[in-house]
């Protein structure tokens, strides 16, 4: 009973949540510039004073938009960039 509860729980929690908008973004390391130029990505950070306000990837510039932390023992951060 009280796994089906928590399972119930966290699904509903993921779809009303949105639990994977953070995971849509593609990864800075793949972008390959022989291809299209994505729109947005995201960027892992050492700490948060390594995030910078613009990127330039493929000759374009992305302006920081979100950062989080992600919560590892490390204290790492990721970065979302938009155009």
């Amino acid at each position: 009973m009280f796994k089906k509860l928590v399972a119930g729980a966290l699904t509903a929690g993921f779809l009303l949540g949105g639990a994977g908008s953070a995971f849509a973004y593609v990864d800075a390391d793949t972008i390959d510039c022989s291809k299209t130029v994505p729109d947005a990505f995201q960027m892992k950070a050492p700490s948060l004073g390594s995030i910078g306000s613009t990127v330039t990837k493929c000759g374009k510039t992305f302006y920081l938009k979100d950062k989080f932390a992600n919560g590892d023992a490390f204290g790492t951060w990721t970065a979302i960039y938009k155009r």
